[in-house]
Protein backbone atom coordinates (compact mmCIF):
# COMPACT_ATOMS: atom_id res chain seq x y z
CA UNK A 1 0.00 0.00 0.00
CA UNK A 2 2.74 2.43 0.95
CA UNK A 3 4.74 1.90 -2.45
CA UNK A 4 1.42 2.40 -4.28
CA UNK A 5 1.03 6.10 -2.53
CA UNK A 6 4.76 6.79 -3.01
CA UNK A 7 4.20 5.81 -6.73
CA UNK A 8 1.21 7.86 -6.88
CA UNK A 9 2.93 11.17 -5.59
CA UNK A 10 5.83 10.56 -7.49
CA UNK A 11 3.39 9.99 -10.78
CA UNK A 12 1.81 13.53 -10.02
CA UNK A 13 5.15 15.11 -9.24
CA UNK A 14 6.44 14.40 -12.75
CA UNK A 15 3.23 15.15 -14.39
CA UNK A 16 2.69 18.87 -12.66
CA UNK A 17 4.06 22.20 -14.44
CA UNK A 18 7.58 23.21 -13.23
CA UNK A 19 7.60 26.44 -10.85
CA UNK A 20 8.53 29.32 -12.80
CA UNK A 21 11.33 30.27 -11.86
CA UNK A 22 11.37 33.41 -9.82
CA UNK A 23 12.67 36.10 -11.90
CA UNK A 24 11.61 34.64 -15.07
CA UNK A 25 9.13 38.04 -16.35
CA UNK A 26 12.21 39.79 -16.56
CA UNK A 27 14.00 37.50 -18.81
CA UNK A 28 14.34 38.90 -22.66
CA UNK A 29 15.70 41.30 -24.85
CA UNK A 30 14.21 44.96 -23.84
CA UNK A 31 14.08 48.18 -25.87
CA UNK A 32 12.75 52.06 -24.96
CA UNK A 33 13.05 54.67 -27.63
CA UNK A 34 13.05 58.67 -26.92
CA UNK A 35 13.72 60.42 -29.64
CA UNK A 36 17.14 59.63 -31.17
CA UNK A 37 18.11 58.03 -27.83
CA UNK A 38 17.72 54.06 -27.34
CA UNK A 39 18.44 52.07 -24.87
CA UNK A 40 18.08 48.56 -24.75
CA UNK A 41 18.67 45.76 -21.73
CA UNK A 42 18.85 42.00 -22.40
CA UNK A 43 18.68 39.48 -19.39
CA UNK A 44 19.44 35.86 -19.24
CA UNK A 45 17.35 32.99 -17.64
CA UNK A 46 18.36 32.06 -14.06
CA UNK A 47 21.31 29.40 -14.10
CA UNK A 48 22.77 28.42 -11.07
CA UNK A 49 21.19 31.21 -8.99
CA UNK A 50 22.69 33.88 -11.68
CA UNK A 51 20.90 36.15 -13.74
CA UNK A 52 22.91 37.92 -16.06
CA UNK A 53 22.45 41.40 -17.57
CA UNK A 54 23.46 43.81 -20.21
CA UNK A 55 22.46 47.19 -20.98
CA UNK A 56 23.29 49.59 -24.15
CA UNK A 57 22.43 53.25 -24.78
CA UNK A 58 23.33 54.30 -27.99
CA UNK A 59 22.25 58.32 -28.90
CA UNK A 60 22.11 58.85 -33.48
CA UNK A 61 23.68 55.36 -33.03
CA UNK A 62 26.73 55.72 -31.26
CA UNK A 63 27.24 54.17 -28.39
CA UNK A 64 27.13 56.43 -25.31
CA UNK A 65 26.88 54.02 -22.30
CA UNK A 66 26.77 50.34 -21.78
CA UNK A 67 26.51 48.68 -17.91
CA UNK A 68 27.09 44.63 -16.97
CA UNK A 69 24.74 43.54 -14.26
CA UNK A 70 24.01 40.39 -12.09
CA UNK A 71 21.49 38.77 -10.02
CA UNK A 72 22.76 36.89 -7.63
CA UNK A 73 19.55 35.02 -6.03
CA UNK A 74 20.90 33.62 -2.44
CA UNK A 75 18.86 32.82 1.15
CA UNK A 76 18.89 35.96 2.00
CA UNK A 77 17.46 37.27 -0.90
CA UNK A 78 18.59 38.60 -4.57
CA UNK A 79 21.74 41.09 -4.82
CA UNK A 80 22.08 42.97 -8.21
CA UNK A 81 25.52 44.17 -9.15
CA UNK A 82 25.99 46.78 -11.74
CA UNK A 83 29.35 47.86 -13.37
CA UNK A 84 28.15 50.68 -15.60
CA UNK A 85 31.34 51.71 -18.72
CA UNK A 86 33.79 48.84 -16.65
CA UNK A 87 33.53 50.91 -13.15
CA UNK A 88 33.47 48.96 -10.21
CA UNK A 89 30.41 46.55 -9.42
CA UNK A 90 28.53 48.53 -6.86
CA UNK A 91 25.75 45.90 -5.17
CA UNK A 92 22.30 46.59 -4.44
CA UNK A 93 20.70 44.13 -2.32
CA UNK A 94 16.95 43.04 -2.39
CA UNK A 95 14.25 45.24 -0.67
CA UNK A 96 11.14 43.82 -1.74
CA UNK A 97 9.62 41.17 -4.46
CA UNK A 98 6.68 40.88 -5.76
CA UNK A 99 5.65 38.38 -8.11
CA UNK A 100 6.50 40.44 -10.89
CA UNK A 101 8.21 42.95 -9.25
CA UNK A 102 11.72 43.40 -7.52
CA UNK A 103 13.48 46.27 -5.48
CA UNK A 104 16.66 46.93 -4.59
CA UNK A 105 18.79 49.72 -2.17
CA UNK A 106 22.60 50.95 -1.54
CA UNK A 107 21.81 53.65 0.97
CA UNK A 108 25.64 54.28 0.75
CA UNK A 109 25.71 54.51 -3.39
CA UNK A 110 25.68 58.46 -4.48
CA UNK A 111 23.38 57.64 -7.55
CA UNK A 112 21.24 55.43 -8.13
CA UNK A 113 20.45 54.20 -4.34
CA UNK A 114 17.39 52.44 -5.54
CA UNK A 115 17.00 50.29 -8.45
CA UNK A 116 13.54 49.07 -9.75
CA UNK A 117 11.91 46.50 -11.82
CA UNK A 118 8.77 45.61 -12.68
CA UNK A 119 6.35 44.03 -14.93
CA UNK A 120 3.37 46.40 -16.42
CA UNK A 121 1.12 44.13 -18.66
CA UNK A 122 3.68 43.15 -21.11
CA UNK A 123 6.21 46.25 -20.93
CA UNK A 124 8.95 45.81 -18.62
CA UNK A 125 9.58 49.04 -16.14
CA UNK A 126 12.91 50.13 -14.62
CA UNK A 127 13.43 52.97 -11.74
CA UNK A 128 16.41 54.68 -11.00
CA UNK A 129 16.49 56.71 -7.78
CA UNK A 130 17.34 57.90 -4.49
CA UNK A 131 16.80 56.09 -1.38
CA UNK A 132 13.72 58.01 -0.66
CA UNK A 133 12.30 57.87 -4.22
CA UNK A 134 13.37 61.44 -5.37
CA UNK A 135 15.61 62.08 -8.86
CA UNK A 136 13.65 59.23 -9.74
CA UNK A 137 14.23 58.05 -14.18
CA UNK A 138 11.85 55.60 -15.61
CA UNK A 139 12.07 53.58 -18.81
CA UNK A 140 9.41 51.80 -20.38
CA UNK A 141 10.39 48.69 -22.16
CA UNK A 142 8.82 47.02 -24.93
CA UNK A 143 10.13 43.40 -25.46
CA UNK A 144 11.84 42.79 -28.80
CA UNK A 145 12.60 38.80 -27.96
CA UNK A 146 12.26 36.36 -25.10
CA UNK A 147 15.84 34.89 -25.34
CA UNK A 148 18.69 37.34 -25.29
CA UNK A 149 20.69 37.85 -28.41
Amino acid sequence: MLREIMLAGLAMTACAPAAAAPLDWLVGHWRTQSGPTRTCEQWSPLRNGIMRGHGTTRRDGALVARETTTIRLGGAGAVYEASPDDAPIVPFHQVRRGRRSILFENRDHDYPQRIRYWRSGPDLMAETALADGSKARRWRYRRISVRPE
